[in-house]
């Protein structure tokens, strides 16, 4: 959601620059990108840290496979992701981790419902990244990552179909 509130914010700079210095433009662009890029490794790092919790748990047994191929997928794909962020000012700190940490650590306080609200929890962060990525695919300014991100969001719709997928062999008892 930050994102998309960036991007409407540096679309209305954008418009009010009309035919104004490339030099702004490029800036905005720059901006663009590390916006993206700390949404991206923000919402990165909060499905790993739920997809960590939920593998532990009750609930997490069953689809191990699933989780273990998300986990492959993040594993993959980290390096490009690195090397887009290089020489990037990103505004990412620790207090950053660790709020995200804190709220995945809500989430597991509440034991009688936590492999169900967990479960959600990831799906939705998923969904949140596939959102993100489009956005992304969309943004003409940040062609240069059009590829990654196109991979990306190919294999995140991937992995929610097949988590719906075992919700619903789940509520109906197969697992």
């Amino acid at each position: 959601m930050r994102f998309l509130f960036y991007l409407l914010v540096l679309f209305m700079c954008q418009s009010c620059i009309g035919e104004g210095s490339e030099k702004i433009k490029e800036s905005l662009k720059g901006v663009k990108e590390c916006i993206a890029l700390e949404e991206i490794v923000y919402q990165r790092t909060e499905g790993l840290l739920i997809l960590e919790k939920l593998s532990g748990s009750a609930f997490g047994k069953k689809p191990e496979e699933l989780y273990y191929k998300i986990l492959l997928y993040y594993q993959q794909s980290q390096p490009q992701l690195v090397g887009m962020c290089k020489d990037k000012e990103l505004n990412l700190s620790m207090a950053a981790y660790e709020k995200i940490n804190q709220s995945v650590e809500m989430l597991v306080k509440d034991t009688t419902s936590f492999d169900n609200e967990l479960f959600e929890a990831f799906l939705h962060n998923l969904k949140r990244q596939r959102s993100l990525y489009f956005h992304v695919l969309e943004d003409s300014d940040l062609q240069h990552m059009h590829s990654y991100m196109l991979e990306c969001y190919l294999q995140i719709v991937c992995f929610i179909e097949d988590i719906e997928h075992f919700r619903i062999l789940a509520h109906q008892g197969y697992f």
